[in-house]
Formats: C-alpha cells, sequence, structure tokens
C-alpha cells in the first residue's frame, strides 16, 4: 500500500470521527437544553400548582374529617351550595396546571427526567383520585381527570390567566352541561359529605397532596408548614364540627 492511499484512508477516519464527535456533542448538548428548558418549566408553574394543591388538600382535610361540615350544613342554602361549587372548582383548577405542565414539557421534548420526583408526586395525587380501592365517590379516572384540566384552561401559557377563574367557572357549571357533567362525581361526593357520608377517598387524596406539596414547596412559601396535617385514621368522621386548623388561603 502507497503512502499516499495510507494517508488519505487516515485522513478519512479521522474525517469520520470528526464527525460523529460533533454529532455525539450536538446531541448532548441538545439533551441538556431541554433538561434546562423542563426545569424552568417546573419553576413557571411551581408556583400556581403549589397554591392550587395546597387549596385543594385544604378542602379535603375538612370534608375527610367531617371537622366544619356540620357549620356549612347550618348555613343557608346560599353557603352549602358555594361549598360543593367551590369544591368542584379547586378539583377543576389544580387539574388545569397539572395539564398546563403536562403540555408545557411535551413543547420542550417531553423531557421530565429534570424533575423525576414532581413526577411522581403528581402521579401519586392521579392515582388517589382514580384507584378503584378507595371506593367510588370522588373517584375521576386519569383521562377524566385530563379532559377536567382541559376544559378548565384558557392557555398553555403558564401565566395568570393559564386557567379559568371562579367567575367563569360558576358561569359554564349553570349554562353549559356539556361542561358541568364532568364535575357530577365531585358534586354528589360534595353532597354526600354534607349530609355526613363522608368519602374515604377524600383522606387518601388529601395524603397524596400533601406529599406533593412537600416536594414542590419544600421552604413552606405557598403551604405553611401549619397547614400540612395530613388527615389520620381516628380524624376521619370526627364529629367535632369546629376546628382551628389554619386555612391555606381563603377559598
Amino acid at each position: 500500500m502507497s503512502a499516499e492511499l495510507v494517508v488519505a484512508l487516515l485522513a478519512a477516519l479521522m474525517s469520520a470521527g470528526s464527525v460523529v464527535v460533533v454529532a455525539v456533542m450536538s446531541m448532548r448538548a441538545r439533551d441538556r437544553d431541554r433538561v434546562v428548558e423542563a426545569r424552568e418549566v417546573e419553576r413557571l408553574v411551581r408556583e400556581p400548582l403549589a397554591y392550587a394543591a395546597g387549596d385543594l388538600q385544604s378542602r379535603c382535610w375538612t370534608i375527610a374529617t367531617g371537622r366544619s361540615l356540620a357549620v356549612v350544613r347550618s348555613q343557608e342554602k346560599r353557603e352549602t351550595e358555594y361549598f360543593e361549587r367551590n369544591t368542584s372548582y379547586l378539583v377543576g383548577q389544580y387539574f388545569a396546571w397539572i395539564e398546563v405542565l403536562r403540555r408545557r414539557a411535551m413543547l420542550v421534548g417531553g423531557t421530565t427526567s429534570a424533575y423525576p420526583d414532581l413526577m411522581q408526586g403528581i402521579n401519586a395525587v392521579m392515582d388517589s383520585f382514580s384507584d378503584p380501592a378507595n371506593g367510588t365517590e370522588f373517584q375521576v379516572f386519569p383521562g377524566e381527570q385530563r379532559a377536567i384540566g382541559e376544559l378548565c384552561l384558557t392557555s398553555i401559557d403558564a401565566g395568570a390567566n393559564a386557567t379559568i377563574g371562579y367567575a367563569e367557572f360558576c358561569h359554564r357549571i349553570e349554562t353549559d352541561p356539556e361542561f358541568s357533567r364532568w364535575f357530577d362525581t365531585i358534586a354528589l361526593a360534595t353532597e354526600s359529605a354534607l349530609r355526613g357520608e363522608i368519602p374515604a377517598r377524600a383522606a387518601v387524596i388529601q395524603n397524596a397532596l400533601i406529599d406533593l406539596i412537600e416536594i414542590i414547596d419544600r421552604d413552606g412559601k405557598y403551604t405553611p408548614f401549619g397547614s400540612r396535617e395530613r388527615v389520620r385514621p381516628e380524624l376521619t368522621n370526627a364529629p367535632d364540627p369546629q376546628s382551628d386548623r389554619p386555612s391555606v388561603a381563603p377559598s
């Protein structure tokens, strides 16, 4: 083999090797960019999701323990209707922010490896709503959870107006049967709770939401540590109608 041929072969090999190296480096750079973008998605959604999870777990705590429900029952019809409707809204608000996170993650390549703990927490809440072992009341299947989240969105942007507000929610519940039917299960379970028939699932959901809050709000910035009490079995259906447990936010 001539020296010229050897040189040519070596040059070809070096050129091919450099192409491979560049391709690998480019792939790694894209992966890093996706992870960075995914973390930015989590950062943008973290605050509203933390508030939504905090509001919902607080309501589930009230339902699961039975505390304060006697007070609600003793009020005028307007107060009981508000409690029922607002509970449905809090569920819809939470599912909507989960949908925002899912859609924005898809826009950056579907990367979830940047926040595995968060996804594990979200999946646990999803299971707490759907697991048939917890009975049929308050049960919302995964596909229904996504549907409710989609219906409660105004935009896929993670801005202040990404989910519909309470006024719009009430309007649609009252005027749009195709919208309101998705909340029938929640409304029926809330009505049962006000009659004293406490759905066991409420405690399971509340505990799963607390687990999620401890992942996304480790510093207690959005949900105070004093508002993270877990429902214990001995508290379920407690006869005490009053509670001094601090609320997360007015709801």
